[in-house]
């Protein structure tokens, strides 16, 4: 009787510290999407522009083009819809927007709502994106511009 209780008592100890290591490990890992920020791109074929809307000032000018966005954005604690890459002039990027949410709402459903729409072709969250080393390029000293501006402290911090 004695003996059984030894090997239950091993067990009891090795799940207990299963269980603190992955709770901690869980808890360390990084975040890899902005909290509250959303990336959407309208339909290049719905020849559609959104200006951009800030809680504050809204949209400037109402009209059909965008009255598919309006009650959208005032109903889902939208605060700020902006593309983010319009000094590009690119048409692949044109029709990317990046929508700042107010607070906290179970973002998996109003991306739902979003890529519901009929001139929207997706929507997914903003990743966080991140260097991990120094590049390997064999040129990089030759590479004037990036002691201008002093990049390579940049690339240490972390």
């Amino acid at each position: 009787m004695h003996t059984t209780k030894k090997p239950a008592m091993k067990n009891l100890l090795f799940f207990i510290v299963i269980l603190f290591l992955s709770f901690d490990n869980l808890h360390s890992q990084e975040k890899i999407f902005q909290e509250r920020v959303l990336i959407m791109k309208i339909k290049p074929e719905a020849g559609i522009v959104l200006p951009d809307y800030d809680i504050d000032n809204h949209f400037e000018n109402r009209n059909n083009d965008y009255q598919f966005m309006t009650e959208f954005v005032e109903s889902h604690d939208i605060v700020k819809l902006e593309r983010p890459y319009k000094t590009l002039n690119t048409s692949n990027l044109n029709n990317i927007y990046k929508i700042s949410l107010e607070k906290d709402v179970h973002i998996f459903n109003l991306m739902k709502d979003i890529e519901g729409k009929s001139n929207v072709e997706y929507v997914e969250r903003m990743p966080i994106y991140k260097t991990f080393e120094i590049p390997n390029d064999p040129n990089l000293e030759n590479l004037w511009f990036l002691q201008t501006i002093d990049a390579f402290n940049g690339w240490g911090v972390g």
